[in-house]
């Protein structure tokens, strides 16, 4: 079969014929159909991102997917040959220990975890990938997503375990922080498709978050960032018509905190809450704008990654208008803010997926996936196009 093989970080990367994997105990074999690409793929080949462990000695890239099961191991009892799979990179050791290890497949491991990923090396730019069974999700009854963008849909996942956390409710302000990104930009129109009456986009790339409006709609208001704590601040804040319900940090492995601490002080009086989105403990000093008597939910684990989980995204995400249609507010940047702002608090106590008919838009106008995934011939052109332009998962 062909893969995609890094020889190591900074290496040479090369599609190559590789044999066939053998399914083994606990093991699920796929035939890939469409592989997510990383928004940082070209800088994680070149070795520029020192923070990542790749495995040891030449392995196949790739994280999550789509596909069909081909053949599964021994110890597998509920998938089946011929059953479409989503697959994820993020695998937890099977040991009933108190803090066990973890590992994304086919990118990196931490601390302590480095003889799991020896075990599980490859990823999915391949035409087949072997995958431990905890990292495959069947996925019944979303035939009429093609595979790319069952891919996108997976991407939400992520954020979708936040707002899950955050509690995020039909006819709140939610402020996103980090709204460019693969995972932001999922947050941001997911945050929608829950049913907030307002999204306030943040970040530091205006022409970036003005595409993240125009695929939101008109419920989504864009604060460009400064990096001054202060003022961003407060461009939020007015922004979101005096405060926001539930800010939400979806910047992992931030070097400068100022974009996270100017988001810690804009939930308002009222039900305000605010979680980050990576997993490293928080013990920054909360600034001056930090609300004392904000509730702080912290870090978070995604959500379990169920069938059903991925059903209610792909319903989220694809299903008409909602019924909740506040006034448009108006674009904002970090020098001032202006707009005119629908209400809210809207059926506050209604909790997420109580009630999956609020869409922000029709399936037709979903944002493309066509730069989230690609066939394995496409990668190589993808990873060399201009600063890695091709490889950037937007949802553009």
């Amino acid at each position: 079969m062909k893969a995609w093989r890094l020889e190591r970080l900074g290496g040479e990367l090369s599609l190559k014929d590789v044999p066939m994997p053998e399914p083994r105990p606990g093991s699920v074999l796929v035939r890939i159909e469409a592989s997510v690409l990383m928004s940082y793929l070209k800088p994680y080949i070149e070795g520029k991102l020192p923070v990542y462990n790749p495995p040891p000695g030449p392995f196949t890239l790739g994280t999550n997917g789509v596909g069909v099961v081909e053949a599964v191991g021994r110890d597998v009892w509920h998938l089946k040959p011929g059953q479409r799979v989503v697959l994820s990179s993020h695998f937890v050791a099977r040991e009933n220990v108190e803090d066990p290890a973890q590992i994304l497949i086919g990118l990196t491991s931490g601390a302590g975890a480095e003889p799991v990923l020896a075990d599980w090396p490859d990823g999915t730019l391949a035409e087949y990938a072997l995958m431990p069974v905890e990292a495959v999700t069947p996925v019944d009854g979303l035939d009429h997503l093609d595979a790319t963008h069952l891919a996108a849909v997976s991407r939400c996942v992520v954020p979708y375990g936040g707002l899950l956390r955050g509690r995020l409710a039909v006819g709140e302000t939610l402020v996103v922080n980090g709204a460019t990104g693969a995972y932001g930009t999922a947050a941001v129109l997911l945050g929608i498709a829950m049913g907030a009456a307002r999204v306030i986009a943040a970040g530091r790339k205006p022409a970036a978050l003005e595409a993240v409006a125009h695929a939101g709609g008109p419920r989504v208001s864009t604060v460009a960032l400064t990096g001054d704590v202060q003022a961003d601040a407060g461009t939020l804040r007015a922004a979101s018509g005096g405060g926001a319900h539930m800010a939400f940090d979806m910047v992992g492995q931030a070097g400068d905190p100022n974009s996270q601490l100017h988001t810690r002080g804009t939930s308002q009086p009222a039900s305000r809450r605010q979680a980050r989105a990576d997993g490293e403990h928080d013990d920054r000093p909360a600034g001056p704008l930090h609300r004392g008597d904000a509730e702080q939910l912290g870090n978070y684990r995604p959500v379990h990654v169920s069938g059903g989980c991925l059903s209610t995204v792909a319903r989220l995400v694809t299903r008409r208008p909602a019924r909740h249609q506040p006034d448009p507010p108006a674009r904002v940047s970090a020098r001032g803010a202006a707009g005119s702002h629908g209400s809210r608090g809207l059926g506050r106590q209604s909790r997420l997926c109580r009630d999956a008919a609020v869409a922000p838009y029709q399936k037709s106008s979903a944002p493309s996936v066509r730069n989230v995934s690609a066939s394995c011939g496409e990668i190589g052109r993808l990873i060399n196009s201009p600063v890695g332009e091709g490889c950037r998962n937007h949802f553009r």
